[in-house]
C-alpha cells in the first residue's frame, strides 16, 4: 500500500522520535488514516511482537482489517471471547486488544503476555491514554524497559484535562485539519447550529473522560 506524502512523513517523524525517546505522540484529524501510519509502524518493526491498544469494538475490528492490509498478516485479537494466540510457531506478530479486556479479570488478561516478547505499543485514540484503566496496561508493559510507546489521537485535548504530557515524552508529528483541507483529503467544513433547549445531560455518565455513548444516546432518543 503507498503512503501519501503526509503519512510517510508522519511515520519518518516517529521513527526519528523514537530514536531518542521512548514514547511519541502523532496528532491527525480522523479521516486521515492515522491507522495506516501505525499499521506501517507495525510492518517496519523488526523486533519483537507489536501491541494495539484501543478503546471500542469498531476500532479493533477496523485496525486489525487495516493491520492486514498493509502488513500482510492477520494480527491476534485478545477481545471478549477472542484469545491472542500464545503459541510460539504459530502466534501473529502483532496483537490486537481492546482496554477494557486487558484490564478484565483477576488476574487481568494482560498478565497472559510476556512485556518482555513487546517492542512496540500502539495507543489508538491516545487521548484517552491518562485514564487511569489505561495508565494501568501501560504500565504493566512498561515492565519492559526498552519497550517504545506511540499514541495517535485527532483530539489531543482532553475533556478531563489531565496532561498526555504524562504519558508521552515528544510530540512527533501533527497533521492540522486546515492543512488536510488545503492538501485536498478533506471536505472543508460546513457548519450549521441547532440550539435544543430541553436536553438535560445531567444523567449522563462520563467514560475515559467522554461523554459516556449509551447515556448520551438514550437522552439524545428521549427528547421531545
Amino acid at each position: 500500500m503507498k503512503l501519501r506524502t503526509y503519512q510517510e512523513h508522519a511515520t519518518q517523524g516517529i521513527v526519528d522520535a523514537l530514536r531518542s525517546h521512548g514514547s511519541a505522540l502523532c496528532v491527525m484529524p480522523t479521516g486521515t488514516g492515522k491507522t495506516i501510519v501505525f499499521a506501517e509502524l507495525l510492518r517496519m518493526a523488526s523486533k519483537g511482537r507489536g501491541l494495539v491498544l484501543a478503546h471500542r469494538e469498531e476500532l479493533i475490528l477496523q485496525g486489525a482489517d487495516k493491520i492486514e492490509r498493509v502488513t500482510g498478516t492477520a494480527p491476534d485479537i485478545e477481545m471478549a471471547a477472542m484469545r491472542a494466540d500464545s503459541n510460539m510457531l504459530q502466534r501473529s506478530h502483532v496483537v490486537v486488544s481492546s482496554v477494557q479486556t486487558q484490564c478484565a479479570g483477576s488476574p487481568p488478561r494482560m498478565e497472559r503476555f510476556n512485556p518482555d516478547q513487546f517492542s512496540l505499543i500502539i495507543l489508538d485514540e491516545a487521548h484517552h491514554a491518562a485514564s487511569p484503566s489505561w495508565r494501568k496496561v501501560v504500565e504493566y508493559y512498561k515492565q519492559n524497559p526498552n519497550i517504545k510507546i506511540v499514541g495517535f489521537t485527532a483530539t489531543p485535548d482532553r475533556l478531563d484535562r489531565k496532561a498526555l504530557g504524562d504519558i508521552f515524552e515528544t510530540v512527533a508529528y501533527t497533521y492540522d485539519i486546515a492543512d488536510a483541507i488545503g492538501d485536498g483529503w478533506l471536505v472543508p467544513i460546513k457548519q450549521r447550529m441547532v440550539e435544543v433547549n430541553s436536553l438535560d445531560y445531567s444523567s449522563i455518565r462520563t467514560t475515559a473522560g467522554d461523554l459516556n455513548g449509551r447515556d448520551l444516546a438514550q437522552v439524545m432518543e428521549d427528547e421531545h
